[in-house]
């Protein structure tokens, strides 16, 4: 069972909007999880930034909502499942259109020497392979 603890820390030290609860958070969370399980809807193993933004009540439109709310959540979760020494979970919240990967935001975890989208194409596959055993 995981234990939540961590995102009210992460909520406090990444002065994230106060309109995020721990509670929306972990709802983001879960959602992530059941799309790296590839269950129901989302068998292709993703979910675009629009669909995390309506889970966390964010206006699509708003700038700071986009650029800076969803982007610490989403990093905030990130950094989590790395000291947790799991893959990067949001590497399955990708861009609506075309081509879809992830925002700027996910390439600023790309501490390797691999292109962006060589490291979001290793790293999603990690998540798919690491939740499809939970």
């Amino acid at each position: 069972m995981e234990n939540y603890e961590w995102i009210k820390g992460m909520l406090i030290e990444r002065e994230i909007d106060d309109r995020l609860s721990v509670e929306t958070v972990k709802k983001v969370y879960q959602k992530l999880i059941k799309v790296a399980k590839k269950q129901k809807e989302y068998e292709k193993g993703i979910i675009f930034y629009e669909e995390i933004m309506a889970i966390a009540d964010l206006e699509r439109e708003d700038p700071h909502d986009r650029e800076t709310v969803l982007s610490r959540m989403l990093g905030g979760i990130s950094e989590h499942e790395k000291e947790c020494s799991r893959p990067l979970l949001s590497a399955v919240v990708v861009l609506k259109g075309e081509v879809r990967i992830p925002g700027s935001g996910f390439f600023g975890f790309n501490d390797t020497n691999m292109s962006d989208e060589e490291f979001w194409y290793k790293e999603i596959r990690k998540v798919w392979d690491y939740w499809s055993k939970y």
